[in-house]
């Protein structure tokens, strides 16, 4: 049915493959060991979000959703 579906919907597919389909969750303390590791070095973490194809909009949410930087 994806395969039907995905040549007349490539943007919506795109988005559902990469926020539903390839995503993973975290528990909380798996993500408190992320923000520890990310807070280790915040130029080097903004340096990585840069050349990661993240546009501007999603690097301040993940930022956001993370609690480091300016965004929190």
């Amino acid at each position: 049915m994806y395969e039907l579906i995905s040549p007349l919907f490539p943007i919506a597919c795109e988005a559902f493959e990469d926020y539903t389909l390839h995503s993973r969750s975290f528990s909380r303390i798996e993500m408190e060991v992320i923000k520890n590791l990310m807070n280790m070095d915040s130029d080097i973490v903004d340096l990585k979000l840069e050349g990661s194809g993240l546009g501007t909009r999603e690097m301040k949410e993940f930022k956001a959703k993370m609690g480091i930087g300016d965004c929190v």
